[in-house]
């Protein structure tokens, strides 16, 4: 008799939990299968990786459409992807409409779980601007996942240890297994540049951009054309072009956001060649990552990231942890017309643009792997050239080994799924 799991993935901004959920639903054994209630914005991202999808509605009818599939009969257990979520967007859900019939887990992939945390979105800190605190409150509280939901925690990213100071603790599973992400495939390296069309002798450097970011800093309820968003990333375009022009060679810059955007400025040079793209599929994504020379983010905690890093690429995190003084003309300039066009850019963030330096202590405690992980100011030019320039050039991979040594030690996932479901 096969057994049914749902996974809800409530989230209609971050795709990194809906990533997660995914890749642990594909590893589940025969016997056992596994459909997902998605936003509408990610319905298609789902589908193209070979689940079985539908649409959470959000707002109004959000609640009464969960409560009815989580209590649908011959449910087996449902997973909510991730908890956190909840509070961070206005799904329209509370944790209690999950609790309507079949078992409930709960991933926990950051370590809010334990709770109560208090999560404070350093984008919004003194804005009185009405629209930005509607889509981002100054303050989010989160309420403790209650004792019978289990919590289940990904590794990579989540630490496989302890948690940092008293709470309750999540356990801690290898999200992908002994055999990675790509399952034993092997990946045609030079085939997925081709198919990007990056000429032979370029280096791949591949950034990621934080959609709630580009967001944040301009217009949040602007459903159309949004100059502003336009200005914003033209401006961060030119600061990754002087960086990647810096390192004296051929660069192909692929960069990753979940809208179309110009990439390309009027200072550009043809010894970096700009590729944009949207969302890619989980599949297709996993081999752009596996061709890449080189991964930059603004997201420390970024499933992305790990998944790179597992994958044999460079990493690199951009964040901002107090001021950076420097003396390079350009870098002057650049944050000098930064801040004067967009003067809520100048938080600290671990997680651009939440902040959640203090909130993430948890997760960083025992953790090997975002120990290993770069941390570069994102605005120190001079520091990033540094660090691109030593993972371009170092075979050394500290980030993938202490990440593979973590996960060694770890169950895999679809076990401890099944056995905190009540269903192994």
């Amino acid at each position: 008799m096969t057994r049914r799991i749902r996974f809800v993935a409530p989230s209609a901004w971050s795709i990194g939990e809906l990533a997660n959920a995914v890749e642990l639903a594909q590893r589940l054994p025969e016997g056992v299968a596994a459909d997902f209630l998605v936003s509408s914005k990610h319905l298609d991202y789902a589908r193209a990786a070979g689940v079985d999808a539908r649409v959470l509605p959000r707002g109004r009818a959000a609640a009464a459409a969960v409560r009815e599939a989580v209590a649908e009969p011959g449910l087996d257990g449902v997973v909510l992807a991730d908890h956190h979520l909840l509070g961070l967007e206005r799904t329209g859900l509370a944790l209690d409409d999950l609790r309507g019939g079949a078992p409930l887990v709960a991933l926990d992939s950051l370590a809010f779980g334990a709770g109560p945390t208090t999560l404070e979105l350093a984008v919004s800190r003194g804005s009185d601007d009405p629209m930005l605190r509607r889509f981002f409150p100054p303050v989010v509280q989160l309420a403790a996942v209650p004792d019978d939901v289990p919590l289940l925690r990904p590794v990579p990213v989540a630490g496989g240890g302890r948690d940092a100071g008293a709470g309750r603790a999540a356990a801690p599973f290898d999200l992908y297994g002994p055999e990675g992400p790509l399952r034993g495939r092997a990946v045609d390296r030079e085939a997925v540049r081709a198919r990007l069309g990056v000429e032979p002798g370029r280096a791949l450097v591949v950034i990621a951009m934080s959609n709630w970011a580009s967001t944040a800093m301009t217009r949040p309820g602007l459903g159309g054309p949004n100059p502003e968003r336009d200005d914003y990333l033209r401006l961060r375009f030119e600061w990754w072009h002087e960086l990647l022009r810096r390192l004296d060679r051929p660069v192909a810059l692929v960069g990753v956001s979940a809208e179309a955007f110009e990439a390309e400025h009027d200072g550009a040079r043809a010894d970096v060649r700009t590729i944009a793209t949207g969302f890619l599929p989980l599949d297709r994504f996993t081999e752009l990552l596996a061709a890449a020379d080189l991964y930059l983010t603004d997201n420390l905690t970024s499933g992305a990231m790990a998944r790179a890093a597992l994958l044999g690429a460079p990493v690199v995190a951009l964040t901002r942890e107090g001021p950076a003084e420097t003396d390079d003309a350009f870098a002057r300039d650049w944050r000098a017309r930064m801040r004067e066009r967009f003067p809520r850019a100048g938080f600290d963030y671990l997680v651009n643009p939440f902040g959640w330096i203090d909130e993430l202590r948890p997760l960083l405690a025992d953790n090997p792997y975002l120990a290993a992980v770069p941390r570069i100011h994102v605005d120190d030019l001079d520091a990033q050239l540094r660090a691109c320039r030593t993972a371009l050039d170092d075979p050394a991979r500290p980030a993938r080994d202490a990440l593979d040594a973590q996960r060694a030690a770890l169950p895999a996932g679809p076990p401890t799924l099944l056995a905190a479901l009540g269903t192994g």
